[in-house]
């Protein structure tokens, strides 16, 4: 459990660390092995944005072809993004 493990005793809940500006009401996140980007599913917007994990940028933003994108996943690569 290294979630638990980095929280203080005092703290229920994680305090938040930073933020990335990416668009508005993120429906899930997915981050790739190599951990340097990070995809966000914008379902109000159907839209898919990235960030750089490295400078904490927003990169690019692609839209959807369908509607409503809810869940998003990196390939074990980490070369594609498979959202629905």
């Amino acid at each position: 459990m290294k979630f638990a493990r980095a929280l203080t005793p005092a703290r229920a809940v994680p305090e938040q660390v930073l933020r990335i500006q990416i668009g508005d009401e993120a429906e899930d996140i997915s981050i790739p092995p190599d951990g340097k980007t990070l995809a966000a599913c914008l379902e109000q917007e159907n839209t898919v944005s990235c960030a750089d994990l490295t400078t904490f940028k927003s990169m690019h933003t692609v839209e959807t072809q369908g509607k409503n994108p809810e869940h998003c996943i990196f390939s074990p690569d980490g070369k594609k993004t498979l959202c629905s």
